[in-house]
């Protein structure tokens, strides 16, 4: 008997809204960020097998999506399931969570109250947006205590590595001094607005091997991948960020200055790159301090102060912003457009042509560097740029 529907499992395991699928079926040219835990390789270290149970391989894919740019995004999970298992999810139930139970004796038929089970899903346990997710993944093993009774110990519940965090609860069994275990290990990939959890409630004879369990749970190894990019131009994203300037510099040089109006650059020392959705970005150079995202937009500017606005977008298709060359002359698949904001509220747009060339040397989900020339009849802007990525919302 498949488990199609997980109403059983209120209370027990965290329901996910995002979708996945098994890797069997997922999609190619998908690449992103390895966990800090994952040293890479083909798989798992292979855990400690416990007496009577073994561990095998196993390879999983979720979809998800992004509140903050409502990109969707692919978890690459590698994890030791024990063997024999069965995956007992299928249909729409396997696109949010992936349930292993033992296989079932002669006569039997699975339960999820009365058999154990080892249960892998992307979660949120709350609003799925990075920053909370500490905190809402880090209260699982309180509340999965409060579910098991009054007489339930909270044995482990904490971080066992940066992005870890780990939970083992023990309750009485049906039986006189019979022992249960409902164990789980939450992974939190930087930026990412979903964690994945792996989570096993254990009963009878499997709640001796809760110890192994737990190490499988905390072994998984997790790659957050965007299907935009590909794995191999992510990587070479990230190895594009040793080319970066060290710092932002621009000089400004107008054809009929004004001293009284035209900013003068003398320094950028506040940058910003704002995504708000896949395939464009905003970057924001100001010659003044910025304390927050909303003054590069919002602050009132004095005379000679002024802050360069850049839109890149990828022009058709599914496609992102990262390293090349882009234009403003309306043509190709890298663009971008340009101004200046400066006292009075005014933007000063720098026109279109063939003159003006910016080229991205890096783009990964957290940073953005490059150079760039800007030239029209009235203004040439030249210099670098580097600034770390936020979300919009």
């Amino acid at each position: 008997m498949r488990l199609r529907e997980f109403g059983l499992v209120v209370g027990w395991i965290v329901a996910c809204g995002a979708a996945c699928k098994k890797k069997d079926g997922g999609q190619e040219d998908a690449g992103g960020t390895p966990t800090a835990e994952s040293p890479g390789g083909d798989g798992p270290a292979p855990v400690a097998a416990a007496a009577g149970l073994e561990f095998e391989p196993q390879a999983l894919e979720f979809v998800y999506q992004q509140f903050a740019d409502s990109r969707k995004m692919l978890f690459r999970i590698q994890a030791q399931v024990p063997k024999g298992w069965q995956m007992m999810t299928e249909g729409e139930s396997a696109k949010r969570m992936n349930t292993f139970m033992p296989a079932p004796k002669e006569g039997e038929t699975p339960n999820l109250f009365t058999s154990s089970s080892f249960t892998i899903s992307p979660t949120c346990n709350g609003p799925c947006q990075a920053a909370k997710l500490p905190e809402q993944m880090g209260a699982l093993g309180k509340a999965r205590q409060e579910t098991h009774g009054p007489q339930a110990k909270l044995l482990q519940d904490g971080e066992v590595r940066p992005g870890v965090l780990a939970f083992v609860v023990e309750y009485p069994g049906a039986r006189e001094g019979e022992k249960n275990y409902h164990l789980g290990a939450s992974h939190l990939l930087p930026g990412q607005d979903y964690a994945v959890l792996c989570e096993a409630l254990l009963q009878g004879e499997q709640a001796a091997r809760w110890e192994a369990i737990r190490d499988a749970c905390i072994g998984l190894q997790i790659t957050s991948i965007d299907p935009r990019v590909g794995e191999e131009r992510a990587k070479q994203e990230r190895d594009n960020l040793a080319k970066c300037p060290a710092s932002s510099s621009l000089k400004y040089t107008a054809k009929e200055p004004d001293p009284a109006r035209d900013p003068a650059f003398e320094s950028v020392p506040s940058t910003i790159a704002v995504v708000s959705q896949p395939g464009s970005l905003l970057v924001y150079l100001s010659g003044v301090p910025m304390a927050s995202r909303q003054e590069f937009t919002e602050k009132e500017l004095q005379p000679n102060e002024g802050v360069l606005n850049l839109s890149l977008w990828y022009n058709g298709g599914e496609g992102e912003v990262l390293s090349g060359t882009y234009a403003m002359t309306g043509e190709g698949p890298l663009l971008f457009s340009a101004g200046v904001r400066i006292a009075g509220g005014t933007t000063l747009s720098v026109s279109s042509g063939e003159a003006s060339r910016l080229e991205v040397i890096a783009r990964t989900p957290e940073r953005i560097c490059g150079r760039l020339h800007l030239e029209d009849s009235w203004r040439t802007i030249t210099g670098e740029f580097v600034a770390d990525i936020v979300p919009a919302r």
